[in-house]
């Protein structure tokens, strides 16, 4: 799925952003604080639920979550989701 650079990160195990998506998709939502791991599996499940595409890439140390398909429906999935956002923030974070 996703990423570009991110400071300090392991980015090399992780696959580029689809340069579809990257290009010409809609912002759906901005993480930050987390592991690109955790971005990685979180975006394919919102994937994978909402049944759209999206991926994922990092611009001035956030991680933009893009989509080209229906954005009311990925970003409705991210809402389900995020708890497990939160949670992984808080872990990370101490708060």
């Amino acid at each position: 799925m996703i990423s570009q650079m991110g400071k300090g990160a392991n980015m090399s195990t992780l696959p580029s952003c689809d340069s579809k998506i990257h290009k010409h998709g809609k912002l759906a939502f901005i993480m930050h604080s987390v592991s690109p791991e955790f971005i990685e599996q979180f975006v394919k499940k919102v994937a994978a639920i909402s049944g759209q595409p999206v991926d994922w890439y990092y611009f001035g140390g956030r991680a933009c979550v893009k989509t080209t398909g229906d954005v009311d429906k990925v970003k409705a999935t991210i809402l389900d989701l995020e708890w497990e956002y939160l949670d992984e923030y808080r872990r990370r974070n101490g708060r």
